[in-house]
């Protein structure tokens, strides 16, 4: 298993971590023109968190096992990865 940076760098794709002011100290985490493509859908996915890894940690949860899809209806080429199982600040929970 790996972490969520090390897959970061695997497929060479940017993390967004975004700190909300005034939202009770809300980081938000997610891969910049990443969707989750579940069957036919691509949807948006991102996770909250009260510090940058947590919301890191939370992301790589919901992500893990799904497909992800790269610069969908764009002008870039569109990629595709699968996500292996990764892990959860260096622990694999």
């Amino acid at each position: 298993m790996i972490t969520l940076t090390e897959f970061a760098d695997l497929i060479d794709q940017t993390l967004v971590i975004t700190y909300y002011p005034n939202q009770n100290g809300r980081f938000c985490c997610k891969f910049e023109y990443g969707l989750v493509r579940e069957g036919c859908l691509v949807s948006s996915n991102f996770a909250n968190g009260t510090t940058p890894q947590r919301a890191m940690d939370n992301y790589a949860r919901n992500i893990s096992g799904k497909t992800l899809v790269f610069h969908d209806m764009s002008e870039e080429q569109r990629v595709e990865y699968h996500v292996p199982m990764l892990l959860v600040n260096g622990t694999g929970e």
